[in-house]
Formats: C-alpha cells, structure tokens, sequence
C-alpha cells in the first residue's frame, strides 16, 4: 500500500536515501578535483611516491578540500549501511518500479566507484594515500 505521493514525509525520506547512496559520487568528485587542485599548485600531475610536498598542499588554501576529501571516502565506505536499512521504510512512500529504479541506479554507481578504486588510472588514489 502506498501513500499520497505528495507526503513530506515519504518526500524526505526519498531524497535521504538518495543522498546517501550517492555518497560514492561525492567521494570520487571531490578526490579528483583535489587531484586537480593539486596539479596547479605543484605544476604537474600528481604520481605515488614522487616527492611532493603534500604538508604545502595540505596546509595551503585547498587544505579543507583535502579534509573534505578524506571524510567522504570514509562516510562512503560506511554509506552502504544506512541505504539498505532505509529501503523498507522507503517500501511504504515509493513504488516499486521507482525504489528498484533507485537500488539500480545506485548499485551502478557503486560498482563505477569500486572499479574507480580498483584500477585507479592516473593512480591518483594511490598518490592520495600515499
């Protein structure tokens, strides 16, 4: 049984759950614009274990973009939890088509951000962690 589509409640819940099941996306956007960042202030594209002065880049003004970036890819690690427990509060507010849509579009999106990590082209997660 659904509820009135318009319900505020169920609207809320709806965009929570999309919130956090894009938290994957949030990583990968802000990591690669702190790759970006960090290219124009040292001049090159940043690579693993060549010496660059990251305390330079940490503490100079995208030293919060780098914070930033190190508190999504925690909360998208953990993010997983909370999406699936929010699915049968969700049941009642949503159609199926849409909250099967919703699983899909975010199960898609976790995979990309996996094979992201997992094969890590410029090795730009590998320099992050570096």
């Amino acid at each position: 049984m659904t509820h009135n589509k318009r319900s505020k409640t169920g609207y809320l819940l709806i965009m929570l759950h999309w919130l956090i099941g894009l938290a994957p996306a949030y990583w990968a956007i802000l990591l690669y614009t702190y790759v970006l960042r960090a290219t124009n202030i040292l001049g090159y594209w940043p690579s693993p274990y060549h010496p660059d002065p990251k305390t330079k880049i940490l503490f100079d003004s995208i030293g919060t973009h780098y914070i930033l970036a190190s508190i999504s890819w925690r909360l998208s690690l953990i993010s997983i939890v909370p999406f699936i427990l929010f699915i049968p509060l969700i049941k009642s507010f949503d159609s199926k088509s849409k909250l099967t849509f919703r699983i899909m579009t975010i199960a898609f999106l976790w995979l990309l951000a996996l094979s992201l990590m997992y094969f890590d082209p410029g090795q730009f997660c590998e320099w992050y962690l570096d």
